[in-house]
């Protein structure tokens, strides 16, 4: 499969996201609405 996150073709994405990405695997709860990261740096809270 695909990692959402680099592009790259994994076996096990879970595990490459403990490995390359330090966290678990991607689930959608972990999106925000435009179906990215919320801990990426482009956040538009005051």
């Amino acid at each position: 499969m695909t990692c959402e996150r680099c592009g790259a073709e994994v076996e096990d994405l879970e595990q490459h996201m403990k490995d390359e990405h330090a966290d678990g695997a991607m689930e959608d709860s972990d999106l925000n609405d435009e179906g990215e990261y919320g801990d990426e740096e482009d956040e538009d809270e005051e």
